[in-house]
This record gives structure tokens, C-alpha cells and sequence, in this order.
């Protein structure tokens, strides 16, 4: 059940959120997603704490949009 909303809350994410959360899900370093997506590491690193920090609030509100 929570698997299915989290990927229901993830499809609804900015597309590059949602390419950087799906590659970091998939086993990707932030300077391999970095190299697909033209960002530096820091800034992969940085967008995978953000999004985890969004998802984890959607969770908890039920999946309404926040933050």
C-alpha cells in the first residue's frame, strides 16, 4: 500500500525531481545522475534531500501537495 502511493506521489513530482529520485532509487551515485542530468553532485545531492524531504511530508499528509 505505502509502496504503491509513493510511486503515485513520485509520478507527481517536477520531472527532473522525479528522474533524480528514480535514479537514486535505482542504485545511481549523485555523479552518475549528475552526468545524465547536467547537474554537479552537489546539486544531485542536494535535489535527493530535498525530494526525499517532500515525499516524506507528502506520506505523512496523506499525499496532498505540500511543499
Amino acid at each position: 500500500m505505502i509502496r504503491e502511493h509513493l510511486l503515485l506521489l513520485i509520478q507527481r513530482l517536477k520531472p527532473i525531481d522525479r528522474q533524480v529520485i528514480l535514479s537514486y532509487l535505482e542504485g545511481m551515485d549523485a555523479a552518475l545522475i549528475g552526468e545524465i542530468t547536467g547537474m554537479s553532485p552537489a546539486n544531485v545531492a542536494m535535489k535527493i534531500h530535498r525530494v526525499k524531504s517532500i515525499l516524506i511530508r507528502r506520506l505523512q499528509k496523506g499525499g496532498q501537495h505540500a511543499g
